[in-house]
């Protein structure tokens, strides 16, 4: 079985970890997680660039006896192969199972219309701080179309959309403009009804924006899996989506 991740550009990066740690849970808990190969392949060198982060899916992934490949990136699939790209050369495996991250892009609107810019990938060209468009300063962009970074969650929208909102207040009467710290979260289940809730802003340094200072939020707990599965899906159908928070 071969789980895969992929750095920028993507949307919600860090959900595609818990198709593997449910996996991996289930498959415990029916007795046969010791018969089964299972990887995770990631193009990039490190496992998450935030320190806590990547020791904390280290810690899930060490105990399912996952093999983390790291600088490898799946390249093709040929029937029940699969063609990897390693940095010491390519590579043919056989598997039962594969699960990709899907490769990411911004819609073609974006680049059709003259939004994007050097270097944003087709991706609209805003300030990451401001979120004002650097050529055209009546548009502004938040969400995954935007040249953001690895902002481009749910929980980072909710802080763009906060941010936008006072800015277009703030640019009309010529004030200052507020700045968007690059806030996003990486919630990943980590097993059945425990859920990691990391939060971390542009310098990699972790945030806590939750009500609750008593339990560490990186450490996987059940609370944060209620927090994630019952609380916040009200919160963005709810509250966010109508405009109300």
């Amino acid at each position: 079985a071969i789980f895969t991740l992929h750095g920028q550009p993507a949307s919600g990066r860090e959900t595609a970890m818990k198709p593997l740690l449910l996996a991996c849970d289930h498959w415990r808990r029916a007795g046969v997680l010791d018969a089964i190969d299972v990887s995770l392949v990631h193009d990039e060198p490190r496992l998450h660039r935030v320190p806590e982060i990547d020791a904390e899916w280290r810690r899930h992934l060490d105990a399912a006896g996952v093999r983390i490949r790291l600088a490898t990136r799946v390249v093709g699939i040929e029937g029940d192969d699969v063609l990897l790209e390693t940095a010491t050369g390519a590579l043919r495996e056989r598997v039962d199972l594969l699960h990709l991250l899907p490769p990411y892009a911004a819609a073609d609107v974006v680049a059709a219309s003259g939004l994007d810019g050097p270097g944003t990938g087709g991706f609209a060209d805003v300030d990451p701080e401001t979120l004002q468009h650097r050529a055209h300063r009546r548009i502004w962009g938040i969400g995954d179309a935007a040249d953001l970074g690895d902002a481009r969650t749910g929980g980072a929208l909710r802080h763009q959309t906060r941010i936008v909102v006072e800015n277009i207040r703030h640019a009309r009467a010529g004030e200052r403009l507020e700045r968007f710290d690059g806030y996003t979260v990486a919630p990943v289940t980590t097993g059945r009804g425990r859920l990691s809730f990391a939060e971390y802003d542009r310098t990699l340094a972790l945030r806590r924006s939750l009500p609750v200072r008593a339990r560490d939020e990186v450490r996987a707990h059940r609370a944060w899996y209620l927090l994630d599965r019952h609380v916040l899906p009200r919160l963005y159908w709810h509250g966010i989506v109508r405009g109300r928070a």
